[in-house]
């Protein structure tokens, strides 16, 4: 298969000086405050990016540069993906904690924390649905979670157990795949660790739900960027990227969904 490099842009935060006394933040639901505080703090610029397809190019490695490639039959279809634990959805995550253990033997435990789906709406990104069903796609440069939003996650989800991991060497993994391939619409790109510099081009961010509080981490731009993708995925092709490790020691992938202009197959369908 051809390589099928993209030219789009993606929307990074600006090197602005309200950083210097501001924490970014956002949050995902609507508050109404009389001191006109808003939504998110972020001002954003759009930069032109080349996304490399990683197809036919050296074998990512999660060590390496944060992500990889792996190929594997899982069940679940995109009919039966869903935000409740059906059985499908059981089965598809026992499949997936197989594949894990199998990929990583030094792990001595896996969890599942939490899944995603998101299907694209039509409007998007023109008119963006914060009641819709399912999620959309996230186009601004982020990691899920920092080495703080780790740990916090981690309470959110196994409450009062903190003592069981608060010294414990652990990663948080995502696997990404399509539920309807070939895809080409608004494809994941990965950000290639090894071409970030943590220091000047990273910043922790607050994720304010309604009822907790998360941080996660997201991007100033950078000519060292080097951001890869892999054209017309497959639901057999598999990324696995690291979020985060209580370290933060470990390469871990910052993402974001990207516009392909060229595309003209359906609108993505993918879980996470």
């Amino acid at each position: 298969m051809a390589q099928l490099d993209l030219m789009t842009s993606i929307p990074y935060l600006a090197r602005s000086p309200v950083y210097e006394r501001e924490k970014p933040y956002q949050m995902d639901h609507t508050v109404h405050r009389p001191d006109g505080i808003g939504f998110a703090n972020h001002e954003l610029e759009r930069h032109p990016i080349t996304v490399l397809d990683i197809r036919n190019r050296q074998k990512p490695s999660i060590e390496r540069n944060g992500f990889c490639i792996v190929k594997a039959n899982t069940t679940l279809s995109a009919d039966q993906a869903s935000n409740a634990r059906t059985p499908a959805m059981s089965k598809y995550l026992d499949e997936i904690e197989r594949l894990l253990y199998r990929e990583f033997p030094e792990y001595s435990r896996i969890e599942v924390l939490d899944w995603g789906i998101r299907k694209r709406s039509p409007d998007y990104p023109a008119k963006i649905d914060n009641d819709a069903v399912f999620e959309q796609p996230a186009a601004l440069p982020h990691s899920d979670f920092s080495t703080r939003g780790a740990f916090l996650h981690l309470s959110e989800a196994f409450p009062g157990q903190e003592k069981h991991f608060a010294d414990k060497d652990y990663d948080l993994i995502n696997v990404w795949r399509v539920l309807v391939g070939p895809n080409n619409d608004w494809p994941l790109a990965m950000l290639d660790f090894q071409s970030v510099n943590i220091k000047n081009d990273v910043l922790p961010n607050d994720c304010l739900h309604y009822s907790s509080v998360g941080e996660n981490q997201i991007l100033h731009s950078s000519k060292d960027h080097k951001w890869y993708y892999l054209s017309a995925q497959e639901e057999t092709e598999l990324l696995l990227f690291r979020n985060a490790d209580s370290k933060g020691a470990r390469a871990c992938a910052y993402h974001a969904a990207v516009e392909n202009t060229l595309n003209t197959g359906p609108p993505r369908q993918s879980i996470e």
